[in-house]
């Protein structure tokens, strides 16, 4: 076999999804030798993901073969970056994700810590390598997702277009990275929406409909499909004209925020304006100001819509499909108006003319369900829900996301229709796409404040229910014996002790323990309090039921305390250690521990979408709307259905993710080094004497 014959080959591969009878890829055949960067393109629904994730062996192939010279396992050989990165990112830390894959491969741990103080070293990451994750920034993010991939030194590395949110430098970056890969022997599948993505590239395969339209170099693509991109004017250049308050909808004087320092800005009235540059986090949190979503100092946000409140603006958040809150088209589009309490009539007339505006034909998609809908139809029908509302204000935070070029000439049309109704528009965009139909740009990267700014929201009080007993309650404990008053004071001494000495011997900053561990316990705590409530009317024994609040809180304290203030990797080696004896049964421990660590994974994925989903659901409630009684239970039922279905897609990539990064529950080793922490023992040791006495006493 020479040199160009090894590769990546595809014979006759064809894939239908489930039972359906459909292809998705039909006859697909492909060779792509070892040094080849290619740049794989098609519109939304072409089989690109598909493709991919055969290649990466995460679909079973229905018809044909998919191998690699020399490796017999394609799978192994194989790393999967995904289009959003912070989803295959398990670990608690920046050093523990990154030696997760090496960790699958079974490498030797003297190994395994040499490669990852590399890849810390090369790629900027060392002075994070113990931040958790989510506090990284977008381009950080995707720097651990591609090295967290690139480390194992996979033969094939497939990207589906994770860097949509990057600025361009960031992006221009990463596709930089992946031409040295390249060149240095691997082959980079590379999916694709964007022109400077394709130029870097040396092959180019265009899918349609399943099939390959084109497979050849760059420079015959381009001349072949002149108009396959959009067409980019060149950026505005940002000016801080003097305008009259007649002509501006909004003016921010010195945001101060997380991600914005010192931030001034007149935005006009009826123009289109797109926010860039810094970070996509300062850019959403313009929206957000706007919006009212947050807020910074009095007076530094000055809106001029009708009333000059917030009820006068949409807000469409990344991604708006994913919090469509209704089975049918007809009324998801209806949503907003039917929480306001509008006429069946007036109802019927604005949702007409709002998909006829959007490309949504009333009785050709009236009764298509949601669900069915193609990525950009969803995004329509998200935007048409907004646009029901009459805002004054749209804003928009990356519209143009993950959609393909007819999508995004779609919806610039549709946008450039909204500016002459005399919307204003405003725009947060990482990329210029939008700079093609913009009145102006304003480039924020001055006013945007260093990663992990320490200001944080100031918490909000707890309030717990009062039971109007003071009387009987006090006389009830000033009945209580001097050694049952001891064991009480004994019970709260030994959970606010334990919980001090987990506090002492962690680096969990005491905003981290009251919001993840402190207030979602007080946050219990009235609902104990109702329980014993009913307890009281049954059997009115004070005595009984202040043990049993105290046995609760302290157990709750104890297991949540020891959870929360031990890291999940040392929970994951104690369970496999305290349980070693049961691999003698054939009970594989590794995939109990990383259940556990999966669980927590999941737990904090859960409270992210209904961050978002809750968010999209008071934007459409109107923002500064006021729900009482029943109306507010009603509307926080349809909460449930976006956020079930996107809790279950986030737990269909888990599964993809462990797959992409290679879990092997059977042959596996152990970055972390067995090392004998007096600290670690003197917390084990005193949570089980602690939860013994609780328990026993």
């Amino acid at each position: 076999m020479t040199h160009s014959d090894a590769g990546l080959s595809i014979q006759q591969l064809s894939f239908c999804h489930g039972n359906q009878d459909k292809a998705v890829l039909k006859d697909i055949n492909l060779h792509i030798p070892f040094g080849s960067f290619v740049a794989l393109i098609g519109d939304n629904g072409a089989g690109k993901t598909t493709l991919a994730k055969c290649i990466a062996g995460l679909h079973d192939i229905g018809k044909g073969t998919i191998s690699l010279s020399e490796h017999p396992s394609l799978t192994q050989e194989v790393g999967l970056l995904f289009q959003q990165p912070h989803y295959q990112i398990l670990a608690e830390n920046v050093e523990a994700d990154l030696a997760l894959s090496l960790e699958n491969r079974a490498l030797p741990q003297d190994a395994m810590h040499k490669d990852v103080a590399h890849t810390l070293t090369s790629t900027g990451l060392q002075e994070y390598s113990h931040t958790n994750p989510s506090q990284l920034d977008d381009g950080d993010m995707l720097n651990l997702a591609l090295h967290g991939t690139l480390i194992s030194k996979p033969s094939v590395l497939i990207s589906d277009e994770p860097g949509a949110f990057l600025a361009p430098e960031k992006q221009t970056e990463l596709i930089a990275s992946l031409k040295e890969y390249a060149q240095q022997g691997g082959i980079v599948l590379y999916i694709t929406h964007k022109a400077e993505a394709i130029r870097a590239a040396d092959r180019v395969i265009l899918l349609e409909h399943g099939g390959i339209a084109f497979d050849g170099i760059t420079q015959d693509f381009f001349a072949q499909h002149p108009d396959f991109f959009l067409h980019q004017k060149e950026q505005i250049p940002s000016k801080a004209v003097q305008s009259s308050q007649d002509e501006l909808i909004c003016q921010f004087n010195n945001i101060e925020s997380e991600h914005l320092h010192n931030f001034s800005y007149d935005f006009k009235k009826g123009c289109i304006s797109v926010v860039h540059g810094g970070s996509h986090q300062a850019q959403t949190g313009i929206l957000e100001h706007i919006a009212g979503l947050k807020t910074s100092s009095e007076n530094s946000r000055t809106l001029y819509t009708d009333n000059n409140t917030n009820n006068g603006i949409a807000f469409a958040i990344q991604h708006p499909e994913d919090a469509l809150f209704e089975e049918f088209v007809i009324d998801d589009i209806a949503y907003a108006l039917k929480q306001q309490n509008k006429e069946k009539t007036e109802i019927l007339i604005a949702v007409k003319e709002a998909m006829e505006l959007f490309g949504l034909p009333f009785h050709a998609f009236k009764n298509r369900k949601t669900h069915s809908l193609s990525g950009g139809e969803k995004r329509r029908v998200a935007l048409a829900g907004l646009y029901v509302m009459h805002p004054q204000i749209f804003l928009l935070d990356s519209p143009l996301s993950a959609l393909d070029t007819k999508g995004k000439k779609v919806i610039l049309s549709l946008l450039a229709q909204l500016k002459e109704q005399g919307i204003s528009i405003i725009i947060a965009s990482p990329t210029t796409e939008e700079c093609a139909i913009a009145d102006e740009t304003i480039d924020i990267s001055p006013f945007v404040t260093i990663k992990n700014a320490t200001k944080k929201k100031r918490a909000g009080s707890t309030s717990l229910p009062i039971i109007p007993l003071f009387t009987t309650v006090i006389a009830s404990i000033a009945s209580i014996s001097a050694n049952s008053l001891f064991e009480l004071l004994g019970l709260l001494s030994l959970s606010m002790a334990t919980i001090a000495f987990y506090a002492f011997h962690t680096n969990k900053s005491m905003s981290q323990i009251w919001k993840n561990f402190i207030r979602p316990f007080l946050k219990v705590c009235p609902w104990i309090f109702f329980v014993m409530l009913i307890q009281y009317a049954v059997t009115p024994n004070i005595q009984a039921i202040l043990f049993f609040f105290l046995h609760f809180a302290g157990i709750y304290l104890i297991v949540m305390g020891y959870l929360f203030f031990t890291p999940p990797t040392k929970l994951m080696h104690a369970i496999e250690d305290i349980f070693f004896p049961l691999s003698f049964f054939g009970i594989r421990l590794r995939n109990v521990s990383f259940l556990l660590m999966l669980i927590m994974r999941f737990m904090d994925i859960f409270a992210e979408e209904y961050a978002r989903i809750n968010i999209a659901h008071h934007i459409r409630n109107g923002l500064t709307t006021k729900q009482k009684g029943l109306q507010k239970i009603r509307s926080l039922f349809s909460l449930f259905i976006p956020l079930m279905l996107k809790s279950l897609a986030r737990a269909d990539i888990l599964e993809e993710v462990l797959s992409a990064r290679h879990y092997n529950a059977n042959r596996y080793s152990r970055y972390a080094r067995y090392q004998f922490s007096l600290s670690d023992t003197l917390v084990c040791i005193v949570s089980l004497i602690v939860l013994a006495m609780i328990i026993f006493l």
